[in-house]
């Protein structure tokens, strides 16, 4: 009796060992200067978020890149002075801006782009007219500078986990509460992803994405991807180093590899509200 009880001790021992571990994360952020404050609340939602319970959460850095030049955008410096003065490490970081300005790199872009498409959804080739480059370049934009900046993260931090936010959401109060178990419970690799906010409404309900599911939840928004998780999106991306968009990937790639998505929502995307407020009460209390 006494050797199942020393079994029993030292199994919750382990058990609470892992559960209690540190995950080290690095949050990847793109913005801009917007006619609503976005950024600053959501800088408001997160730090809110982080100070009421962010137990076994390491943030290793904020990484954050302004995507425009010469703008002004006080916004974007008080947002970065606010995490600092709760002790969370920022990275202002530039990327460098594709050239689709230029007339050649554009039409290349664009070609890549579509030719890509159509080889990998060979079963809508004959509604191409949805997956022209002009309704994706700015996804490709955006998607371009959140991937320089995860690349950046992990050779600057080498951090578990990146989790991709946005610069115009609502966050929960419980936001790393609720992160923290599934953290717990992360097998890095076996999944494509898992993704802990959702861009659009519909899927809200929907708590695992399947291999052969036709749903697709777009875009890096609310993704968490482990350190081989991340690695193999790098692969993936080589394939055409001009398409960005992050639900080109993750909604193929589950097919081709037989794999699953968990989808979670511990908060909401704001920039499309008519009438956006900061501190919504069903997230901020």
């Amino acid at each position: 009796m006494l050797h199942v009880f020393l079994l029993f001790s030292s199994l919750f021992s382990i058990l609470s060992i892992v559960s209690g571990k540190d995950h080290h994360v690095a949050f990847v952020m793109w913005t801009y200067p917007k006619k609503v404050p976005f950024l600053e609340y959501t800088i408001d939602y997160f730090l809110h978020a982080y100070n009421y319970n962010h137990a076994g959460i390491k943030i290793d850095g904020v990484f954050i890149t302004l995507g425009c030049e010469n703008c002004d955008f006080p916004v974007f410096e008080d947002s970065i002075g606010k995490l600092m003065k709760n002790n969370i490490t920022v990275f202002n970081v530039t990327t460098q801006h594709p050239p689709y300005s230029d007339d050649t790199f554009r039409q290349h872009a664009k070609d890549k782009f579509e030719s890509w498409f159509q080889d990998m959804r060979k079963d809508t080739t004959n509604r191409r007219q949805h997956h022209r480059y002009n309704n994706f370049e700015k996804d490709n934009l955006v998607n371009y500078h959140a991937v320089e900046i995860a690349k950046y993260a992990t050779e600057t931090v080498d951090p578990d986990f990146l989790i991709f936010f946005e610069d115009d959401i609502a966050i929960e109060k419980r936001f790393f509460e609720k992160l923290k178990p599934i953290l717990d419970n992360y097998t890095d690799g076996d999944k494509i992803l898992t993704r802990v906010l959702l861009n659009i409404k519909k899927y809200e309900k929907i708590k695992v994405q399947r291999a052969n599911d036709r749903v697709c939840v777009a875009g890096f928004f609310g993704m968490v991807l482990g350190k081989r998780e991340f690695k193999r999106w790098k692969k993936f991306q080589k394939y055409n180093n001009l398409g960005y968009c992050g639900d080109a990937f993750h909604c193929y790639m589950k097919l081709f590899l037989n794999m699953t998505l968990n989808l979670s929502q511990f908060g909401r995307h704001i920039g499309r509200d008519h009438r956006p407020t900061p501190r919504e009460s069903r997230y901020w209390d």
